[in-house]
């Protein structure tokens, strides 16, 4: 989009935990309230350009090009070359300034991004095939080598790998399942968690969705106990009860710190 315009470094700041504590008198430190889930707070990644033009009435052109395409109403995507197989979701407001300097016709600055999420994603699914040639998985996205798989018929009891860093959560992450049940009362658990759904009633062929908080069966809310579980980083062991037929699809990215 700017062929005079480089990327020199792309810098985020190390994760930021939103952690509950208190002080008591008379005791030393602090101590930590209980929370559900750890709680990530949106970080700041810091990037440095060149602009490097021929002559000066470029240099100016390229600098407008510059706030033109970084400072944007809304959040948009960013990704950088060293890692192109990540992206993150970003915001822009401006306070950078390119300045010329005398004679020159190159500059390097910064640019100050925030990660809204607090995370990196991938930018493919996980179902999506493992391809480091194609750069869709790279080296350190924690990537086994066994052969990953994230759809299972007739399966009650199987294991789910999240290779990101990031346990992931239905409400918070792009992280949806979609099922084919037949059964009375069918319970999905996630033996590492302990955290289960239930779904009460008798299902037959039944197209049930996890979106966000919802579940629904055949497109209308479902009656329900417990939640859809979460996903830790590595392999987790799912378990189905309840059920005499099923189709099972995890769509998800993985996250990263």
């Amino acid at each position: 989009l700017l062929p005079k315009v480089r990327l020199s470094s792309f810098s985020p700041e190390a994760p930021i935990v939103d952690r509950k504590s208190l002080a008591l008198p008379g005791r030393n430190g602090i101590i930590l309230t209980n929370q559900r889930k750890t709680i990530y707070k949106e970080r700041k990644i810091v990037v440095k350009f060149l602009i490097n033009s021929r002559i000066p009435e470029q240099f100016y052109l390229w600098r407008h090009e510059v706030y033109k395409l970084l400072v944007r109403d809304e959040p948009y995507y960013i990704s950088n070359e060293f890692e192109p197989y990540k992206r993150w979701l970003v915001i822009c407001d401006g306070n950078f300034n390119i300045d010329k300097d005398s004679n020159k016709n190159f500059k390097e600055f910064d640019v100050e991004f925030t990660c809204i999420t607090g995370f990196a994603e991938s930018k493919y699914m996980a179902s999506e095939f493992y391809n480091l040639g194609g750069e869709m998985y790279g080296v350190g996205m924690n990537i086994p080598q066994d052969d990953l798989v994230y759809s299972f018929n007739n399966n009650y009891s199987f294991k789910v790998y999240n290779g990101g860093d990031v346990r992931l959560y239905p409400t918070d992450h792009d992280y949806s399942v979609d099922l084919v049940l037949s059964g009375t009362n069918v319970k999905i658990k996630n033996n590492n968690t302990g955290e289960y759904l239930k779904i009460k009633g008798k299902l037959t062929n039944a197209k049930v969705m996890i979106l966000r908080q919802y579940v629904t069966v055949n497109g209308k809310i479902a009656q329900t106990e417990g939640r859809f579980p979460s996903l830790l980083p590595g392999y987790n062991k799912i378990v189905i009860t309840g059920a005499n037929k099923s189709s099972v699809d995890f769509i998800t990215r993985f996250y990263f710190k």
